[in-house]
Order: structure tokens, then sequence, then C-alpha cells
């Protein structure tokens, strides 16, 4: 149950993925039986091993993952793993036609994003699943949550020819920093609002809703923001965002050794 990574200097970063299997039990633990935990492996797993760390923490009641980009999920489908992957990151041509191969769920924020994915669904001939990403005040990524223009402009994406628009998110940017409670409330109003509304354009209710990082499952669960998935990432590795426990007991899961 421990992964080493040594490197040309002898150097060893072990990983105790008994640790890994604790922290998602636990995280686990804190959540209703209808909220979904999806692990974020991003980043190999934040350096932790991508494939190691993935199955891990499936086996503990993680029910989906998230990556940065699609070259990640294909390396978790290569190794057998067949639960959701959401892929995190803007779409590119090449990114599309692994999305669309591999059964990943692609992130989709804008028509340039969304035209790579329909040119792949064509040539391949199969649909795939895409989450709508919101900014509700990160601003980096999304369309804009506040924006009644950008809304329309998604809810069309949402209802074009095989993009099956399964889910809709944002995330939190501060959600992790004392004395920020007032800007991830309104947020997370922000987004529901949004949603709403997307909702009433599209005539539909999208399955799953998610916008609790880190920082938002230990101070935020129980106030609205679990929703229907949470996407936990440095608490699965046992690092608190900030000294807030939030009930919540880890396991640090990284040591080095030379």
């Amino acid at each position: 149950m421990i992964s080493a990574y040594p490197d040309s200097r002898g150097t060893c970063v072990r990983v105790d993925l008994h640790a890994i299997a604790h922290n998602v039990r636990a995280i686990r633990r804190e959540l209703g039986e209808q909220v979904q935990l999806m692990a974020v492996v991003k980043a190999n797993a934040y350096g932790h091993g991508l494939i190691p760390v993935a199955q891990t923490a499936l086996q503990n009641g993680a029910s989906c993952l998230a990556v940065a980009m699609p070259e990640e999920g294909r390396r978790l489908r290569e190794a057998g793993v067949q639960a959701p992957i959401l892929v995190l990151g803007n779409v590119t041509a090449a990114g599309a036609e692994i999305s669309v191969r591999e059964g990943l769920i692609q992130t989709v924020f804008d028509p340039a994003g969304v035209r790579c994915l329909q040119n792949a669904c064509a040539r391949q001939n199969q649909p795939v699943q895409v989450h709508l990403k919101l900014d509700t005040g990160m601003g980096r990524l999304g369309f804009r949550a506040q924006d009644e223009s950008s809304l329309r402009a998604a809810a069309a994406l949402a209802q074009l020819p095989n993009l099956e628009a399964e889910g809709v998110f944002t995330h939190f940017s501060v959600s992790d920093t004392p004395g920020e409670e007032e800007y991830t409330a309104a947020q997370l109003a922000l987004f529901l609002s949004a949603v709403e509304k997307l909702e009433a354009m599209t005539g539909r209710r999208f399955p799953l809703r998610h916008c609790a990082n880190s920082g938002a499952v230990l101070s935020w669960r129980d106030k609205g923001a679990a929703l229907d998935l949470v996407r936990p990432g440095l608490l699965t590795y046992g690092v608190y965002p900030d000294s807030e426990r939030g009930g919540l007991s880890l396991t640090p899961v990284m040591a080095l050794k030379s």
C-alpha cells in the first residue's frame, strides 16, 4: 500500500495509500448519502501518483474523478479505471478527440471548445458528456454567472446535438480564507440563481450541480454548498487549506527520504 518515487539522487517520495484511503473515508462520512465525492487527481494526483491514488480513492468512497487534461483521463482508462472522469481544463482539438474516444466528461465554457467537441463527436459518431463551467467570482474560466447574455450562450451550448449536458459547476475562490465568508456566500447564491435560470432556459434539470472544493467541504458543506457532488483536492492528501478542521481528522500521506 506504499508507492515510492525515487529520483536519480536516491531521494525517494513515499506515499502512504492507507492515509489516502483514511482521508477519503473521513470525507465520505461527512457527506449526505445523495452527495457524490469526486476525488481531484490532476497533476499526477498533486504529485502523489495518478493511478494508485485514483484507484485507492475509488475503493474507499469516491465515485468519480477529476483531472486537468484529457491525457490524464486516458492514462486512467488505460489502467482500467472505468469510473466517470471530469476534465476540468479547456478543450482543444486534440483533447476533444481523446475525451470523446475515452468516454471522459469535458468541461465547456466557450464556443471554440464546443466546436472542437462537436467535430470530434461527428468524426467518432458518438456523443460526449459535458459540464458547464460558471464563473461566479474566481475570475478565471467560465460563463459569467451574473451576465444574462452569457447564460443564454451557455444554455444554447447545452442543447447542441451530441453534447449531453450532465452537470454545471463553479469554483469558490476564497472558501478557505477566514474572514471571506461573505464573498463565498455571495458566490454560492449567484451560482444557485444562475443554475435556476439555466434550467428555465433549457427546460431541464442538471443532475449534477457542484461547487465545493476543499475549503467549502470543511466550512460550507452544512450551509448549502454540498449540492450533488463535492470536489476535495488538498483534503484527500491530508492537507488542510487553512487552520479550520471542520470536524475532519486527516492523515498526511507523503514523506521524503534520502
